[in-house]
């Protein structure tokens, strides 16, 4: 199916209901420059679709993502280092292969929980 096929296919659905919720989770996880136009024509198309769509996109602060969002409400939400690292903990000791290392290594537990809280401040 083409770009145009898939819009009217998601018009006609759209149409088919009294109120639609779409949620685009992680616009800036898109790895390369070139799917800059692609994520461009997905939010345009998304954007064009009748009100009763209601739409909702996260992304970190990008300034190419932002621009295309500049008219319209913005919520910024940021995970605390308190929740980042609860959230690695509870992971750790839930992953039984993580968990198998640890018990190895027990600095590791620290060394990852530090290092992937740093790495995520933004998020």
């Amino acid at each position: 199916m083409s770009l145009a096929e898939y819009s009217i296919f998601l018009e006609n659905l759209v149409d088919s209901f009294s109120k639609v919720y779409i949620v685009v989770d992680g616009l800036d996880e898109c790895p390369h420059r070139e799917i800059d136009d692609i994520r461009d024509k997905l939010v345009d198309q998304l954007k064009g679709l009748p009100l009763k769509a209601q739409l909702l996109f996260t992304s970190r602060d990008f300034p190419a993502i932002a621009l295309k969002f500049a008219a319209d409400l913005r919520l910024d939400i940021h995970a605390s280092k308190q929740a980042i690292s609860g959230y690695l903990e509870a992971r750790i000791n839930t992953s039984g292969n993580l968990s198998r290392h640890i018990r190895k290594k027990p600095a590791l537990r620290q060394a990852i929980v530090e290092t992937v809280s740093r790495k995520a401040e933004g998020m």
